[in-house]
């Protein structure tokens, strides 16, 4: 995960980091919706500066693989990641 850079902004765990107002949560967001706006980013359909850069580094498999992990990440959100997706992070 640390080579992804997305800990950079939204945290490793997907909360966010104080030192970056404006860049949201996807902790426990919706797989789907995360796999989604990822390939928005790399295909260019949904411009933003860095999102484009580091999307456009992630192949199909990867995009799938991160989207599972922050969808799975606890959240005060009320959404619903897949259980049986979903591997405890130590």
């Amino acid at each position: 995960m640390e080579e992804m850079k997305c800990p950079q902004c939204h945290g490793q765990d997907g909360k966010g980091r104080l030192k970056t107002p404006g860049v949201p949560r996807i902790d426990g967001q919706y797989e789907t919706y995360l796999v989604n706006q990822l390939q928005n980013f790399r295909d260019g359909r949904r411009p933003h500066k860095f999102m484009e850069v580091y999307a456009g580094r992630l192949d199909g498999q990867t995009i799938r693989d991160l989207a599972a992990f922050y969808a799975c990440q606890g959240s005060e959100q009320p959404l619903l990641p897949d259980p049986e997706r979903c591997t405890p992070v130590r």
